[in-house]
């Protein structure tokens, strides 16, 4: 007995808001998040990897903010950031995970999927705080507790 067959499905997903939010107010556009942002898109389309595109986050933030060395101590205080979330994405994007890390040497151990979550939420939380930075006065410290658990 012999048999052939095809399937074929199309889908459609289409959403009308009768109105969307309000851009936050204390969230100023500025080349600074322009370009980030354009780095958080090209990772979600694909076209860029997580800890490439974090990474270029975290080294944008240091210089832009950190001073004229480019001190991640300096960039932490001035955008209101607790050192320990620049640290862990500094620590996290440099690992030379198999299939999407940045580097090719040193610890081979893959990214967890909380990992992975929690670097995407820093990213954009960073990113954020670059814009809040210009748009409103004094602002609260970000922290790790702010973020998704990484474990």
């Amino acid at each position: 007995a012999m048999g052939t067959g095809s399937a074929n499905a199309a889908a459609v997903v289409s959403r009308n808001n009768a109105s969307y939010p309000s851009p936050d107010p204390r969230f100023i556009r500025t080349p600074i998040t322009d370009r980030l942002t354009e780095r958080l898109r090209r990772v979600r389309d694909r076209e860029s990897e997580l800890p490439a595109a974090a990474y270029f986050v975290l080294d944008t933030l240091k210089h832009e903010f950190g001073g004229p060395k480019g001190m991640r101590a300096n960039a932490a205080k001035a955008l209101s950031v607790d050192r320990a979330v620049l640290d862990a994405v500094g620590r996290l994007s440099s690992r030379a995970d198999p299939d999407l890390g940045r580097k090719g040497g040193g610890d081979k151990t893959p990214l967890t999927g909380r990992e992975t979550t929690w670097l995407c939420a820093a990213m954009i939380r960073l990113i954020r705080r670059a814009g809040e930075y210009v748009g409103c006065g004094p602002l609260s410290v970000i922290t790790l507790a702010d973020l998704p658990p990484m474990s």
